[in-house]
């Protein structure tokens, strides 16, 4: 193993040398999803998916926490930006995923929580150069009341077409849906981007479909984190050699926007201030032979505050997780793409007696230690506990002006 080391400063500026694409997805009204029943008609019965969607633009804007109403989001879902075919297994809980493989069938079932296996997955932009990327996908579904399901999964990107040529990267599904047709999926997708390429510094305000697509009413909140000044990770031994890493992370807002203008596919992620930390153990063998390593997360907990004063906190594991062992010529050593999911869990103040899950797309080096990720925390919010009411954009929101 090589004894050369890069300096930790310059291991943080290329984790977060990163471009962020955050969309939501919906079935595509033209062209309906079709279900597999075990039984011939009797559609409810279905134990695979094969899913048309209909990605949109999506622009999130969360207002800093003033201490006493804590957080106000703002999400605006727009036009139709891409297409995306895919086809969605139930599987057993204990089999194993992966390209080649064919899960025996296996009823979905609403009201239990079970694994699943995305394939074929195309996904393809509508800029100049129909952009896109086939990808795979591993996940759970969660119950979520009244027969909809939480859509928790993690994927990896297996090539690149058009603009997205070259590129490596992982996406993260934080979805709800109703099946066997209805889908609303926010999914995040990151690619380490040193160049910039995919990065626009101002982009157009999206504005929102007259018809709402989100029949969920969520809350969409988006944070960036990266480490805690002087909080070191806590490196110990887990289970089944596995290791225990406990980290806290320093959470800033994040305004994110996409838009395929002028042919071309740019995406925005604007860091604002920070709004609390996360602690958390994360479970896992770094020394694992394979390059992608399954993962989880214990006690773990987001703890916000304003001016000093804590405004809420809440309990969120990531019940599933994948690492991707990574090289850079940048780095004298690999690093790991992480992407990650789970309900949330207990929580106070702003955050009591929540519905909804978290979902995590980043990097992360264990030597030195280094960390940059995006969260995404979707909330059922049909009361607006969170969100804020949509009134067009404001001059200083449209760059067009």
């Amino acid at each position: 193993m090589s004894t050369v080391q890069t300096h930790p400063r310059r291991v943080q500026e290329v984790l977060e040398q990163a471009s962020y694409l955050v969309i939501f997805s919906v079935t595509d009204p033209q062209s309906l999803s079709t279900p597999t029943p075990l039984i011939p008609g009797f559609d409810l019965l279905a134990y695979e998916i094969r899913l048309i969607e209909s990605p949109r633009r999506l622009q999130i804007h969360t207002d800093p926490p003033d201490g006493v109403c804590g957080f106000r989001n703002r999400r605006s879902i727009g036009e139709q930006i891409a297409k995306q075919t895919l086809l969605l297994q139930v599987t057993p809980n204990d089999f194993q995923s992966g390209a080649g493989r064919t899960p025996p069938p296996t009823l979905l079932i609403p009201f239990l929580s079970q694994r699943f296996w995305m394939s074929n997955g195309n996904f393809t932009f509508f800029d100049c150069e129909n952009s896109g990327f086939a990808a795979q996908a591993a996940g759970r579904l969660f119950p979520a009341g009244s027969l909809n399901l939480w859509v928790g999964g993690v994927g990896e990107i297996l090539r690149g077409f058009g603009q997205l040529e070259g590129f490596i990267g992982n996406l993260v599904i934080a979805g709800f849906t109703k099946p066997p047709d209805q889908f609303e999926n926010a999914f995040f997708f990151r690619f380490p981007d040193p160049s910039g390429a995919l990065s626009a510094k101002a982009l157009p305000p999206v504005l929102p479909d007259e018809n709402n697509p989100d029949s969920s009413d969520s809350a969409l909140i988006t944070l960036i984190a990266d480490p805690l000044p002087g909080a070191a990770p806590e490196i110990g031994p887990g289970p089944d050699g596995k290791q225990r890493i406990r980290m806290v992370e320093r959470l800033r807002l994040a305004d994110t926007n996409l838009a395929v203008g002028h042919g071309r596919l740019e995406s925005q992620t604007t860091i604002g201030p920070v709004v609390g930390e996360r602690v958390s153990t994360l479970v896992f063998d770094p020394d694992a032979a394979e390059n992608t390593i399954a993962a989880f997360s214990l006690d773990s907990e987001f703890r916000f505050h304003c001016n000093g004063k804590s405004f809420g906190t809440l309990r969120a594991d990531l019940q599933e997780a994948r690492l991707f062992r990574t090289s850079s010529p940048e780095l004298a050593r690999p690093y790991f793409r992480l992407g990650g999911f789970g309900l949330l869990g207990e929580g106070t103040g702003q955050f009591l007696d929540l519905n909804g899950m978290v979902a995590v797309n980043g990097a992360l080096s264990l030597d030195p230690w280094a960390t940059s990720s995006l969260y995404l925390i979707r909330v059922l919010d049909p009361q607006g506990i969170f969100r804020r009411t949509w009134l067009g954009p404001t001059a200083a929101e449209d760059p067009s002006r």
